[in-house]
């Protein structure tokens, strides 16, 4: 009588797949454990990946990606997927769906339950290309780095971020809740820029520039390092 053992996955990593390294800049890297009757599997398995767009039945979103002979050693493997941009580019929930047959050749495939959620990380991919490519909105990330946790160069004439908002909320909102950062910094260049570090441009009626502060610091600092002002105000309409 042949036995059907039932086969848990953990994933433990998903990563993108360095661009540089990689033959598609949509590839990502996962990595699972695959156990059977609660022990690690150490054997060859097929495994196939499919995108789903809900944790239970839901729409199919991609053709099988299907690996054969996986090495698996202690539970352990790890594959390069890529689905392309397309499902990313969907502004829906993704969850992928892993089916595998041990040992490897067997054909005796099983669908491994639940599906496994697709975290934000691999939405990043949507925006990888810095050729103009598109940022999925809406976005949500949480990094911890010493670097910028977002970062924009433009080498051109025209503006490196532009936000606008037409519903009556903050086109910015920035804030700083650690022991000693900053919400903001506008800095010019170098000695050699003669644009300002900030413009800002108002056509309404409220404030141009409106700052609440709840601290014990400076409500609002200036400071020149060079020749030109620290601040400068002027008023071209009628105002008291």
């Amino acid at each position: 009588m042949k036995r059907t053992l039932r086969f848990l996955l953990l994933t433990l990593l998903f990563t993108w797949t360095d661009s540089a390294t990689a033959a598609s800049d949509t590839a990502f890297t996962y990595q699972g454990q695959l156990k059977a009757a609660g022990v690690p599997v150490n054997q060859p398995a097929d495994v196939s990946f499919v995108l789903y767009d809900a944790d239970v039945e839901g729409n199919r979103l991609t053709k099988a990606m299907e690996f054969h002979d996986v090495e698996v050693v202690n539970g352990l493997f790890t594959v390069d997927l890529d689905f392309g941009p397309e499902p990313f580019k969907l502004g829906v929930a993704l969850w992928l769906e892993v089916l595998v047959a041990v040992p490897a050749g067997s054909g005796d495939v099983q669908t491994l339950v639940p599906r496994q959620s697709i975290t934000t990380a691999p939405f990043a991919i949507v925006a990888r290309n810095s050729s103009g490519g598109s940022l999925q909105l809406p976005f949500s990330g949480k990094v911890s780095t010493n670097a910028a946790g977002f970062s924009v160069e433009n080498n051109g004439i025209g503006t490196a971020i532009s936000a606008t908002t037409a519903g009556g909320g903050l086109a910015i909102l920035a804030t700083a809740v650690g022991p000693g950062g900053s919400a903001g910094l506008f800095q010019a260049g170098d000695a050699n820029n003669a644009g300002p570090a900030l413009d800002v441009f108002h056509f309404g009626t409220g404030a141009g520039v409106n700052v609440l502060h709840l601290g014990s610091g400076s409500c609002l600092a200036a400071s020149a390092a060079g020749t030109g002002r620290a601040a400068f105000l002027e008023i071209s309409g009628d105002a008291n």
